[in-house]
């Protein structure tokens, strides 16, 4: 757990280090396709080595969609987190991209799915804590809504992953780590054709670039992307998937102390203030949700797009085959079921005769 809230909480920090001296966008574009490539080939090694279907056929009917949330995770999240973070703190940036779960209830809202009463509550507390800690920037604004623009982009393309396949896809599912690989692929590869037509490739100059950039980008592909993705993914299916979602609340808490620790970010008593209320919203908001999925969740065989941060409320089944323990005395328990089952269906079809005769009776009553 540790490694997750340390990896994911310095991503920002490192975008923000990594922009000063490379085009955000080609950054970002070089990252995500670095990191989409490795975890495919990766991917692709494994199923080569198992029994189990391949990368094509998992992968049969389901490109479009996972493009689709490749360009809403990739390209227009974290491509507009990588703009903002020429202007604007680390530290600020991930607070403010913490309100992805907040956004979440509004995007349901749209889609017909009535918040509950907690949920309400934790979006007025998360808003009331963006405005004070907007309220009383020097700064631009500009950067600021663009992040807040990004979280909401990512919960959107959260919303369309956790949702069903329109049409039965008779293809195997496809895992997390195979879908998150596409993803960012799809990404990373939009984005290198945006900073292209952007012309932020002739703006790069490799004298600018310093060990601190080379660095960033290596810690940003292997940590931010693959190492942290493994982490999260391990905790969710092996441990617990509340305590997995803690990431949504700490996370900002390590990005703010880094950024003041290793780029002397300065940190204001609105700030602070601002933070906590947009903690204390997201905390509220994911622990509700976890302890409620984790009680009634069954996993969908149709969920398998899966990526970054999919799949906390139905994980967590750490031990699916104790539903069927006890078998030992099970062969008495399902006699008795049956002689009961055989009781029942014969009072069902005396049920069924008399209720012919009176529909019959019913039908020379009404009839003219």
């Amino acid at each position: 757990m540790l490694a997750v809230w340390l990896l994911w909480g310095s991503t920002f920090l490192s975008i923000r280090v990594l922009v000063g001296q490379v085009p955000p966008l080609l950054a970002a574009g070089g990252r995500f396709t670095v990191a989409g490539a490795v975890l495919f080939l990766a991917v692709g090694l494994k199923s080569m080595r198992s029994e189990g279907p391949g990368v094509r056929e998992q992968l049969r009917g389901r490109i479009p969609r996972l493009v689709l949330l490749g360009v809403l995770h990739f390209v227009v999240a974290n491509g507009m987190v990588s703009l903002a973070e020429q202007r604007l703190e680390s530290g600020t940036t991930g607070v403010l991209f913490a309100t992805v779960p907040l956004w979440l209830i509004g995007v349901r809202a749209l889609s017909g799915h009535r918040p509950r009463a907690v949920e309400l509550c934790a979006g007025a507390v998360g808003l009331g804590g963006v405005a004070l800690l907007l309220g009383f920037r020097t700064g631009p604004l500009g950067p600021s809504l663009m992040v807040l623009a990004a979280a909401c982009a990512w919960a959107v393309a959260g919303f369309l992953a956790e949702r069903p396949e329109r049409r039965p896809n008779p293809a195997p599912p496809a895992g997390a780590a195979l879908a998150s690989a596409v993803q960012m692929l799809s990404g990373g590869v939009v984005l290198l054709l945006c900073s292209l037509v952007s012309g932020e490739w002739a703006e790069l100059d490799p004298d600018r670039v310093r060990p601190t950039a080379w660095l960033a980008g290596i810690h940003l592909i292997l940590f931010g992307s693959l190492v942290g993705f493994w982490a999260y993914t391990w905790l969710v299916t092996r441990i617990d998937a509340r305590l997995a979602a803690t990431y949504a609340y700490v996370q900002p808490v390590i990005t703010m102390f880094l950024g003041w620790l290793l780029l002397g970010e300065h940190l204001t008593g609105a700030g602070l203030g601002g933070t906590a209320l947009i903690i204390v919203a997201v905390a509220w908001m994911v622990l509700t949700r976890s302890r409620d999925g984790v009680a009634k969740a069954k996993p969908r065989p149709d969920a398998d797009d899966g990526e970054l941060t999919a799949g906390t409320e139905n994980a967590g089944n750490k031990n699916p085959g104790n539903e069927n323990a006890g078998n030992k005395d099970a062969g008495t328990e399902n006699a008795a079921h049956e002689r009961r089952n055989a009781e029942h269906e014969n009072a069902e079809h005396e049920n069924a005769a008399h209720k012919n005769e009176n529909a019959e009776n019913e039908e020379a009553e009404t009839s003219p």
